[in-house]
């Protein structure tokens, strides 16, 4: 019988301020680390990238999210402001990917968009509205 945890049983890292949580998101998929950026969202999440891309649910916001780590650039992400509110924050940030995919393409993707946030103990911050209003969509 082994010692090591099962691999399910491993919880994801929390993140312990809503700036933290914005901060985890762009390094996941910076990384390319989907299950991650993922798990910094609440199960009904809402997430639109531009007005014609939005996505509702884990897994609707994984398909989206999934498209934002084809060009394997890294996720630029500064925040502007945070506002809290007991467990709630709305959080203005900006976001882009700038450089030459591994295709080629040359992308300017940038955007200043809004996040609500919402804190429970077990799980940290997580996204429960993000609206990244990119520039261009890939």
């Amino acid at each position: 019988m082994s010692s090591w945890p099962a691999a399910d049983s491993i919880s994801p890292a929390t993140a312990g301020h809503p700036v933290e949580a914005l901060e985890m998101l762009g390094q996941a998929l910076s990384d390319g680390d989907l299950m991650a950026a993922v798990a910094l969202h609440e199960p009904a999440a809402v997430v639109r990238l531009t007005p014609d891309v939005e996505a509702t649910g884990a897994d609707a916001v994984g398909i989206v999210l999934s498209r934002l780590l084809a060009p394997r650039l890294r996720l630029e992400v500064h925040v502007r402001s945070a506002l809290l509110r007991d467990n709630l924050a709305l959080v203005t940030v900006d976001r882009s990917m700038r450089g030459t995919s591994i295709e080629g393409t040359k992308l300017d993707i940038a955007g200043t968009g809004a996040a609500i946030l919402h804190q429970d103990g077990e799980f940290g911050w997580r996204l429960l509205a993000d609206d990244w209003a990119l520039s261009a969509w890939l």
